[in-house]
């Protein structure tokens, strides 16, 4: 039996994310970027621009600009160009706040769950990551341990008998001559036998678990069966190589070994500190309720016609057509989750629930069922989080406040264009014309000449899109005379920005780990060319 084992060979970082538990920033930086950000220290409150009553502010723009699209930083003026969007997003979001689009329900769903992400996020910060210390002698020991590293190979079995009767087999005639005849039986898969060796790998490229069933095997010894991740591994250690460590190294690789330590105790003590939260709860999910659940989601998602991530909005609108969404609905009221002083029913836990997670990569080869128990296991332990930071009255930190505000502006804009938009209608003539003014954006080669019926769909498509543009630009300049705009210019040409000097395309982004949200909003790319 084999098994591949790439669930256990992690990269540093990898084994530190904390998927689903909070948001940590994960900064993907290209290193072709030619400038570094830099505004003065205390200025990134400074007003760049007003809208009326509203400001941009150096910080809100760097952070927008920076991890925008590059198709919106365009000419010589590429700060003003990108500003001039923010400020053409914000004017539509103020008409949509004064047409009362931000109590949409799209709108409230979002900044309820974004709220409990921040709330857990500033939680987290406050009562552990604050209180997590490194040493000088941990950066040393830890420089220490990655200047080892093993030559492993290894075996798998899906039951513990099996997997004891191969290790006997290769303690008397070697790991090579076991796995040869096993192979040997399943000639059809063509395996080589060195698949299962691996190269010199060094603790951290190896899991934690796995890592503790090697350490102290001798070398050539054939381990007894380990239990991983459902599978019964065998191993057997073909080398171990040990480093000197200079002076030099343990200068150089202090800080960045400093952060693998401090996030291994980060994630202990967020473990430590969620056990001491839940277990007095003393949480049961309810089979019945679970059931429900389960089965409106899988039709929901065969049906292939999710509506975003509000799932509970489509249950409410479910009939007949979808009998176990419509079950569901029937039985909202129903208690999911009972635990020691109250309980949860499936409306309410569905107005946390985001479905999304079930497509988690994490859960990669678990069942439907499996994938959604940990789903709700997560959103539980997230609801009693966000109660938590609740009660210590963190809603009124500045900086969830300030992160909320600047995603509800996005999402309120978002909002307002759909809104304009939403009864906009192409003629085919309207289509033809579009296509004749921009034949050139449909050339493929130099000497080709291309014909609507090759192009017709794009062409509608980007028919459309330039139309629904015209109609909010000229909302745009209606809405400036309501809500003056002004430019700081003088910090506008001063601000030093993360820029790319090669290419007006080049592109990176800073999502929340866990939830695969930008960490911060960034303009529409549909306003470029």
């Amino acid at each position: 039996m084999f098994f591949p084992l790439r669930c256990l060979f992690k990269c540093a970082f990898t084994r530190l994310k904390l998927a689903g538990l909070f948001s940590l920033l994960f900064l993907i930086i290209f290193t072709f970027c030619s400038k570094k950000s830099d505004h003065p220290a205390g200025k990134e409150d400074q007003i760049l621009a007003r809208i009326g009553n509203e400001v941009i502010t150096v910080d809100e723009f760097s952070r927008n600009y920076e991890t925008g699209f590059g198709n919106l930083k365009t000419g010589e003026d590429r700060k003003g160009t990108y500003l001039n969007y923010m400020i053409n997003e914000r004017l539509l979001a103020l008409e949509g706040y004064r047409l009362g689009l931000d109590k949409s329900e799209r709108v409230k769903t979002r900044e309820r769950r974004l709220l409990n992400e921040l709330l857990i996020e500033t939680l987290l910060n406050k009562e552990v990551r604050s209180k997590v210390k490194v040493t000088p002698d941990e950066i040393r020991q830890e420089i220490n341990k990655a200047k080892v590293s093993f030559k492993f190979r290894y075996w798998t079995e899906d039951n513990l008998q099996k997997a004891e009767e191969v290790v006997r087999d290769m303690r008397q005639r070697g790991y090579a001559a076991v796995v040869d005849d096993l192979l040997n039986r399943n000639p059809e898969k063509h395996i080589n036998p060195r698949k299962f060796e691996t190269r010199y790998l060094t603790y951290m490229e190896i899991s934690s678990e796995l890592l503790d069933a090697i350490k102290d095997l001798p070398v050539g010894e054939i381990s007894d069966p380990v239990l991983l991740h459902g599978k019964y591994y065998i191993f057997q250690v073909l080398d171990i190589r040990r480093s000197a460590v200079t002076e030099n190294e343990y200068k150089s690789k202090a800080s960045s070994f400093e952060q693998i330590i401090f996030y291994r105790k980060y994630q202990q003590a967020i473990a430590r500190y969620v056990s001491n939260l839940m277990e007095p709860r003393q949480v049961v999910t309810r089979g019945d309720a679970f059931g429900l659940l389960a089965k409106a989601l899988q039709e929901w998602q065969e049906a292939g016609e999710e509506e975003g991530d509000d799932f509970l909005r489509a249950v409410l609108k479910s009939d007949s057509h979808r009998p176990a969404m419509k079950n569901l609905k029937d039985h909202l009221d129903q208690v999911i989750v009972a635990y020691a002083d109250g309980s949860i029913s499936l409306k309410d836990f569905l107005k946390e629930f985001n479905p999304l997670r079930l497509n988690d990569k994490e859960y990669d080869g678990l069942n439907f069922n499996a994938r959604l128990a940990r789903v709700i296991k997560l959103a539980i332990r997230d609801h009693f989080l966000a109660e938590e930071a609740k009660k210590m009255g963190l809603q009124e930190d500045t900086a969830v406040r300030k992160t909320l505000a600047r995603w509800r502006n996005k999402w309120v804009f978002e909002e307002t264009r759909d809104y304009l938009t939403r009864k906009v209608n192409l003629s085919e003539e309207e289509v033809k014309r579009y296509f004749e003014t921009h034949r050139m954006h449909y050339k493929l080669s130099k000497n080709a000449n291309p014909q609507l019926a090759g192009f017709l769909k794009k062409a509608r498509r980007d028919a459309l899109r330039d139309k629904e543009r015209q109609i909010l630009i000229e909302k745009i300049e209606e809405l400036k005379k309501e809500y003056p705009v002004e430019i700081n210019r003088t910090i506008l040409d001063t601000l030093r920005v993360i820029d790319f000097r090669k290419s007006r395309w080049a592109t990176f982004q800073v999502f929340q780990m866990g939830t695969n949200r930008p960490a911060s909003p960034v303009v529409d790319p549909a306003w470029g060319e």
